[in-house]
């Protein structure tokens, strides 16, 4: 039984980083993986491992975001070729 709950909760993680990357919102990736948000800070506060995964996908966001923006802005500074 512990194996299956360590195992279920390893698949929990592992969604609630994949969302977390996607929305960099800890309280939507805690809903959609279904952890309740104090397991996560848990997690944080205790687990080395987590804590760094949980910052390099929220970096990743970041740095999406700060892409997308410049390309945004380069395509509104160029104006059109009519």
């Amino acid at each position: 039984f512990l194996c299956r709950t360590t195992s279920m909760l390893a698949q929990k993680i592992k969604r609630f980083l994949e969302v977390l990357a996607y929305t960099a919102n800890v309280s939507i990736a805690c809903e959609e993986a279904g952890i309740p948000r104090p397991t996560v800070y848990d997690r944080r506060r205790f687990d080395p491992v987590f804590r760094e995964k949980e910052r390099a996908r929220l970096k990743a966001y970041r740095a999406k975001k700060k892409a997308e923006k410049e390309a945004s802005r380069e395509g509104t500074v160029g104006g059109s070729d009519d």
